[in-house]
């Protein structure tokens, strides 16, 4: 039996979702992996609480419901924060989950830099660190000769890389198109149903999809920074946030999805990159599309992607009847990079 010791920062709606599979799953996971998966470490906005020997899912879970922080904890702290948190924590790995910001991506960026000054492998559900500072992050893994996992960042629980690192090696993408934001899909589809655009927006609030503030989705930023990390991802680009052309869902109306109800298409929010002339252009914008393609069929809160290459032609992956699944995918994702980390580090039996 391998222990794996996990520290987790961000204990949101994604970091509970990690304690509550593990409560649920840690058994099956010894059982069927020889993996042990052990928080050692969570910390959120309100302080952290570490032990080495192992914190019990339940008892974090209870102390978040009746104090709002881990720091409530027996052994938390109010002021236990960066450094001296992950030292404390003695993990293997570090869970990012932290609210994401596209401004200074803190403070889930100073965590993972310090992680990999510790020599920890990396798993992120926040995109900031790798929307802002891409190449710092991979060049500074590279020094450290530690993984970075970065599945639950780009549309979970779509496997976007594990398709192309396991299944597309060897061939050459030429370029990807896909709708990575369930949100907008879901006003969308609302809208297609006769909704306008802010009622949409009032229902995909009132069924939990959406946020009380749903810009970063509505105005496709949350899609703009999927393309950028994919984009950097799959084709080796370098690509920032600034330099994806941008536009939301919000100028979109009623009578737009008519005519395209009308000519047997559907309107979509859709990231893409394609390589042209020795640089990728990416963009994220509503846009038709038949209304039984691969992406123009996928209603509510699913979500898609299609991999455009040269000797396999067009893949697809999709997640389908996905809608109002909270952050538990998310999570998942996240447990899922654990354990294929764990796969490559060699660390499980199967």
């Amino acid at each position: 039996m391998r222990t794996v010791r996990l520290a987790l920062t961000g204990f949101g709606s994604v970091g509970t979702g990690v304690a509550s599979l593990l409560r649920r799953n840690g058994g099956e996971y010894e059982r069927q992996l020889g993996l042990q998966l052990l928080l050692t470490g969570v910390a959120d906005r309100g302080g952290a609480v570490s032990d080495p020997n192992g914190l019990k899912p339940d008892q974090l879970l209870d102390v978040k419901r009746e104090h709002g922080t881990v720091a409530g904890h027996e052994r938390g702290a109010a002021g236990l924060r960066g450094t001296d948190f992950l030292k404390a924590s003695e993990a293997d790995v570090l869970l990012e989950a932290s609210s994401t910001n596209f401004r200074d991506a803190e403070p889930g960026w100073g965590y993972v830099r310090e992680a990999l000054a510790q020599e920890m492998d990396v798993v992120l559900a926040s995109k900031g660190a790798l929307t802002l500072f891409w190449s710092e992050l991979m060049d500074a893994a590279a020094r450290a000769e530690r993984i970075v996992k970065l599945g639950a960042t780009i549309g979970a629980p779509l496997p976007s890389l594990d398709v192309v690192q396991r299944s597309l090696v060897g061939v050459r993408i030429h370029g990807f198109e896909g709708i990575l934001n369930g949100t907008s899909n879901t006003i969308l589809t609302l809208m297609s149903e006769g909704a306008g655009y802010h009622e949409g927006v009032r229902r995909a609030q009132e069924i939990g999809i959406a946020e009380t503030d749903p810009t970063l989705d509505v105005d496709g930023w949350d899609a703009a920074a999927k393309v950028v990390i994919l984009a950097n991802a799959v084709l080796g680009a370098k690509v920032q946030l600034g330099e994806v052309q941008r536009e939301g869902i919000r100028s979109v109306t009623v009578e737009d999805m008519r005519e395209a109800t009308v000519a047997g298409q559907t309107i979509r929010l859709v990231g893409l990159a394609e390589r042209e002339d020795g640089s990728v252009h990416a963009e994220v914008r509503p846009m038709r599309r038949p209304a039984t393609d691969a992406l123009g069929r996928l209603s509510g809160g699913d979500m898609g992607i299609v991999f455009h290459t040269d000797l396999y032609g067009d893949i697809g992956v999709t997640v389908e009847n996905a809608d109002h699944q909270g952050a538990i995918p998310t999570s998942m994702a996240m447990l899922r990079d654990v354990i294929n980390l764990a796969r490559d580090r060699g660390w499980t039996g199967s």
